[in-house]
């Protein structure tokens, strides 16, 4: 996939629709349909204008995405891998001599794996937390629901009063 940069993937917003496509990627689906309908939902096309505020979100995605090669093109130590990394690494070192070629793909391919991992690691106590905050708004909303359960209780008791006083 590449970036929606003008001026040739400029983002296009379709209407009545409302979605967005790359310009380029909208008029090749027009042409080969011969028909001005959304990519999407093939609702018909009544108009269409860039999408500004995509545009400039991704604009500043691809600044800072450039900026952040540079650093890494200017950093010149690599980070070493974790302890549990570098045995699995090792490892690999002591592959025989048939299998040297592979040695780096696999060693790329545990780098991700490892890196994955973390993420999921980090998302999986992301969503704990998350959890750990709904179960709390459960519970306080249990305590306000049985505090108003009670207030409506002792209301409907005042009003039965009332209505006993009103019949005397």
């Amino acid at each position: 996939y590449e970036l929606m940069q003008a001026p040739k993937n400029t983002p296009t917003l379709l209407f009545p629709c409302g979605h967005t496509f790359c310009i380029e990627c909208l008029e090749a689906h027009c042409q080969k349909n011969h028909r001005r309908t959304c990519p999407y939902c093939r609702e018909k096309i009544q108009s269409q204008a860039p999408n500004v505020l995509l545009q400039q979100l991704i604009d500043g995605f691809a600044e800072k995405k450039k900026a952040c090669a540079k650093q890494i093109s200017k950093a010149p130590v690599v980070p070493e891998p974790e302890p549990e990394e570098n045995k699995a690494l090792a490892a690999l070192d002591n592959c025989p001599a048939g299998s040297r070629q592979n040695v780096e793909e696999y060693r790329r391919e545990w780098k991700m794996l490892s890196m994955r991992w973390r993420i999921y690691e980090n998302e999986t106590g992301d969503c704990e937390r998350e959890i750990a905050q709904l179960r709390a708004r459960k519970d306080s909303s249990k305590l306000v629901r049985k505090h108003l359960s009670s207030e409506l209780a002792d209301a409907q008791h005042r009003l039965a009063l009332v209505q006993q006083e009103i019949e005397l």
